[in-house]
């Protein structure tokens, strides 16, 4: 897209202005969704802590994040890529915590290089 901008300026057909507003709201957009990345791995952690406190007082793993609502957790933190809650998957060693991601699309809680949008996770392992 810079690309295609960088023409359109050559060509005279794009402002300084224009220009410069939307080099700034590519900026702003690419933060936007930094802090918001951030801010769902903060809940994703704060809630796996509030697994391990049922964990130890219950010896097992709940069966779903509303079990650990309200002893543990006022409430299960909302996922801000979706309209529902974060995501808990359990695992054959241990569980994840997890964001849809960027992309909306709910990957089971995969991270890292093979997927290519990868869900926004705090993994808790054995």
């Amino acid at each position: 897209m810079k690309s295609a901008l960088a023409a359109e300026r050559k060509a005279g057909r794009l402002s300084d202005f224009d220009w410069k507003f939307t080099g700034s709201v590519g900026a702003v957009n690419t933060i936007l969704h930094r802090q918001v990345d951030r801010l769902a791995q903060i809940d994703a952690a704060r809630t796996a802590l509030a697994v391990e406190c049922y964990r130890m007082d219950q010896g097992e793993l709940p069966g779903k994040l509303s079990n650990i609502v309200p002893e543990y957790l006022d409430k299960v933190p909302d996922d801000p890529y979706d309209d529902g809650q974060l995501h808990y998957a359990r695992r054959q060693k241990g569980y994840v915590i997890y964001s849809v991601g960027r992309d909306g699309m709910d990957g089971g809680g995969e991270s890292g290089a093979r997927n290519m949008n990868p869900d926004i996770t705090f993994a808790v392992l054995r």
